[in-house]
Formats: structure tokens, C-alpha cells, sequence
């Protein structure tokens, strides 16, 4: 009996070609993880979570989500494989490893965005600790909110309409290219930067804008600083759920990035506040509901030109290669991962982050969530004497804004296999 399967979206199948890096996710909790019982949780969870539950496949020039005939695999870090998603753990594009209290989630980007990650987790640790003895009063708040088929769906194909016409998008130059003295691989200390919700909400209503256009405010005065850009470009890329304009509960990519332009020329001496409106009014212009759906409908295509011309793979590999270098800040922000008051009392922290292996030279990386009362980044970055570190100070330092900023570790480096090669078995 053939087993099901869920053809990847246009977004998916670049991202399978391209090995794209996810952040993973470390949970802290407050005692040593049993293993056994969470290994059950996980596959109760996969029942509400089928797309947790495949292997990616590559056959008729084109890639699939296909249900894994094989149990899903816990691993502490003594056993762990560096590379997942092959026969170790029974080809899972994601795995789980335990490291005493800490629980590191990694999965390929190709699965799922950060709020599917986030809705996946959030169900296995809900019954991880019910399993533990826990008794929960609001027993489906940490549970999806749509049926196994919902959350598997391709809510590209479900919305597109190619009637729709597009309002329009902003149009800027290319960001400011990447000087040889901006950065040092060597120099690859992560940061963790955690500012009260408060103090960024102090700021956000004096704007009228959102957490995100005061953050993406502050690091775009750091990276001007740290590298003297005083014209040109520098572009914050930032995610945004379509699951918001387009209800969906799906666990599959439905992210759109777009990049805010901070133009140095004009922005340098303009006011925190103006910026920040600016970034904002950018972000509505992309957002338009219909500037959305021609991205929908342009995923739609891209997936049916893929299948119909095996070259059309390669063609998207050779532009996404051909990408150069620039004054770009990649800040991914989970505002609201709804995981219940509940369910948090039971865990520590959590930490969303980007290997520094995983960083690419010109590239600023912030990670991160919102924890309760507090924003809590990852600052993942290479720049030169840490020079974008000492800027970030001073920006804060300059705005009055209350703020923690100290160098961490990092949990080990776990890499999904090379799904691309799957077009050459």
C-alpha cells in the first residue's frame, strides 16, 4: 500500500533544494527529561502533528512529505548523530537530543517555519509532562487548533487566486555590499540580549508601530555604526505569518520574509521614532492582503513549472547562488508562541538560535522569542572585534533603554543531510 504523501509547496521545494538552516530550539526545564516517557509523548504528539510524523522524498522531479513507516528516536548527546534525517534516526527531517535538562529540537527548514515548530513542540512537552504526573486545568490550550488534516494542508494551494491583483510592493536599491574588514570568522561569540517587553512597548506606542519595527530600529542603527555605512542601504529581513491574513493551522511553511529598508542617507538623523514608523508603513505596504496573494500565486507557479521542467530545480539553485553579499540582518522574533501559563511554569527557558557555524560571512543573525514579560535574542554575528556588540550597547545605552547583553554558549552543531541530493538517487 503506497503511503501518504503531501507534495511540497513552491517555498518547500526551494528550501529542500537548498538545505535551508531552521533555528533550533532549546528547552530548559527543571529537571532531567525522562526519556522513555518523552519518546511517548512525541508519538501521541505526532498523531495531532502528521507532517512530524514523514520522511522527504524526491520522485517525479518532484520533492513529497511521505508518512514515516518507522518509529520517530530520542537521543541523548553521547549517541546523537551530527547528521539527522538519515538512517540513524530513521530519516526524520528533525530530531530531539537531551542533554540532562536541556532539550535541543532541530528540524529542516523545508518541514516547517517557526510556528510550526513552535505548535509541535508545544503539543509533545503539554503531554510529556502529563504523562509525568501533571494534571493540566486547560487540557487542549497547548493542542493545535485545527484537525490533522488541517495542519498538514497546503495553504498555498488553498488560497491562491490568480484573479487577484496586486497593490504593489516598495521598490529599494540593493543593501550596501559587504566590506573585507566587516567581519572575522574566528570572532564568532553569540549574544543573548534580553530587554523587558515594557521597555520595548514604551517606544513601540510613542511610534504607533510593533515590537518588531522598534527592534529592527535599534539593530539597524548598531550595523551603521559598527561598520560606518553612511549611505546606502542596510536591509532588516523579517518573517511574516500568513497564518494571520490567512487562517490557516497549518504546521507547514507559511511564512513570507520581507526585508525593511533602512536608507542611511535619509534615515541617519531622522528620529527613532520616524524610523520606526517607516519600517512599519514598509511592512503594511508588503502585507497588503493582496501583495500577499500574488506571493501565494507565485508559489503556486514556481511548484508547477518545478515539476513540469527538470531544470527548473537547478535554475532556482543558480539565483539563490548568485545572491551577493550585503549589509543584510536576518531578526526572526516568535512574539506570541502561545505555550499556556501552564506549560511555562514547567519550563526554565527557551532559546531559539542559529549555529555560528550556520552564519554566513555579511550576515548579522537575531533569534529569538517573547518569554512572558521579557524579549529574549540570540545575537549571531562574526563582526570584526565584535564591533556590532559594542554598537548595540551604545544604541541601547543612547535610548535609555534597560537591558541585559552577555555572551552565552551554544548547544552542539546537528545539521539535516543534504536533502537536495535526493534529485540525484
Amino acid at each position: 500500500m503506497q503511503l501518504k504523501r503531501y507534495e511540497m509547496s513552491g517555498k518547500e521545494s526551494v528550501f529542500a533544494l537548498i538545505d535551508l538552516i531552521a533555528p533550533h530550539h532549546t528547552f530548559e526545564l527543571y529537571e532531567a527529561v525522562d526519556e522513555s516517557i518523552l519518546l511517548a509523548a512525541v508519538k501521541e504528539a505526532i498523531c495531532r502533528h502528521p507532517l512530524f510524523g514523514t520522511r522527504i522524498i524526491f520522485e517525479n522531479n518532484t520533492f513529497y512529505f511521505e508518512q514515516n513507516p518507522k518509529p520517530p528516536v530520542i537521543f541523548t548527546r553521547e549517541n546523537a548523530p551530527k547528521i539527522y534525517g538519515t538512517e540513524e534516526n530513521n530519516h526524520y527531517p528533525w530530531m530531539i537530543v537531551l542533554r540532562d535538562k536541556q532539550l535541543l529540537f532541530y528540524a529542516s527548514h523545508t518541514l516547517a517555519d517557526g510556528a510550526g515548530m513552535f505548535s509541535f513542540c508545544k503539543t509533545f512537552l503539554h503531554l510529556y509532562f502529563q504523562r509525568s504526573g501533571v494534571v493540566f486545568a486547560e487540557a487542549a490550550a497547548d493542542f493545535p487548533a485545527g484537525s490533522p488534516a488541517q495542519t498538514t494542508e497546503n495553504a498555498f494551494s488553498r488560497y491562491a487566486d490568480p484573479a487577484c491583483k496586486a497593490f504593489g510592493t516598495p521598490k529599494f536599491s540593493p543593501p550596501v555590499e559587504v566590506k573585507p574588514d566587516w567581519f572575522e570568522r574566528s570572532d564568532r561569540q553569540p549574544w543573548r540580549l534580553e530587554i523587558p517587553l515594557s521597555e520595548v512597548r514604551r517606544f513601540s506606542k510613542q511610534s504607533e508601530t510593533s515590537v518588531f519595527s522598534v527592534i529592527a530600529c535599534i539593530l539597524s542603527r548598531a550595523m551603521a555604526d559598527a561598520f560606518g555605512i553612511q549611505s546606502g542601504n542596510i536591509n532588516v529581513r523579517v518573517p511574516v505569518n500568513l497564518r494571520s491574513a490567512f487562517p490557516s493551522a497549518t504546521d507547514r511553511n507559511f511564512v513570507q520574509g520581507f526585508s525593511l529598508c533602512y536608507m542611511t542617507d535619509r534615515m541617519a538623523k531622522m528620529p527613532d521614532a520616524r524610523i520606526e514608523t517607516a519600517f512599519r508603513s514598509q511592512l503594511d505596504l508588503w502585507t497588503d492582503r493582496d501583495n500577499l496573494m500574488q506571493i501565494i500565486n507565485a508559489d503556486i507557479d514556481l511548484a508547477g513549472r518545478a515539476k513540469a521542467a527538470p531544470g527548473e530545480f537547478r535554475a532556482a539553485l543558480v539565483r539563490e547562488m548568485q545572491k551577493q553579499p550585503g549589509a543584510v540582518i536576518l531578526y526572526t522574533h516568535i512574539t506570541r508562541p502561545d505555550f499556556s501559563e501552564e506549560l511555562m511554569k514547567h519550563i526554565r527557558d527557551i532559546r531559539v538560535t542559529v549555529s555560528a557555524d550556520e552564519i554566513r560571512e555579511g550576515l548579522i543573525c537575531v533569534t529569538g522569542l517573547t518569554v512572558g514579560p521579557t524579549v529574549c535574542l540570540t545575537v549571531q554575528q562574526c563582526s570584526k572585534n565584535d564591533c556590532f556588540t559594542a554598537s548595540l550597547r551604545k544604541v541601547l545605552d543612547r535610548r535609555e533603554i534597560a537591558y541585559k547583553l552577555y555572551p552565552i554558549d551554544l548547544p552542539p552543531v546537528y545539521t539535516c543531510r543534504s536533502t537536495s541530493d535526493l534529485i540525484y538517487e
